[in-house]
């Protein structure tokens, strides 16, 4: 009998602990640590109706944050501006301005780690070339 009740005794401790690893009933569940938010500037130059695309990598979700930090030598010109998805050789526009101007800021929300892009065009209104610079803060 004492095999029996040692059975017995095993057989219930081993579902209380495996009921002590439920979540639901677990008050310290596991949680994963929010990812360090990355920045990464990006410069160039546009010239009339072009464009400049630059890619980075989310390494969760998370918020994603890019700011028109300039535009040289007119402060003042107006673009395009957006955050987008990347595919290898795409950026797909997700959140676009195109009327953005230095200190536009555009946030989104990555769901997951992955590839993703900024861009930067002219509009039609640029009179000569000029330059940026993009901040871009991401998981």
């Amino acid at each position: 009998m004492r095999t029996v009740t040692s059975r017995g005794t095993a057989l219930v401790l081993l579902a209380l602990a495996g009921a002590a690893c439920d979540a639901t009933i677990n008050p310290f569940p596991i949680t994963q640590p929010s990812p360090v938010p990355i920045t990464v500037q990006f410069t160039g130059s546009l010239t009339r109706n072009g464009g400049a695309t630059h890619q980075f990598d989310s390494t969760g979700p998370g918020t994603v944050q890019a700011t028109l930090v300039s535009l040289a030598p007119d402060g003042d010109a107006i673009v395009g501006f957006g955050l987008g998805t990347w595919n290898g050789q795409l950026c797909s526009m997700v959140l676009a301005k195109d009327d953005a101007r230095v200190n536009t800021v555009i946030t989104g929300s990555a769901g997951s780690a992955g590839p993703l892009c900024v861009r930067v065009w002219d509009n039609n209104l640029l009179g000569e070339e000029t330059t940026y610079e993009i901040t871009v803060v991401h998981p």
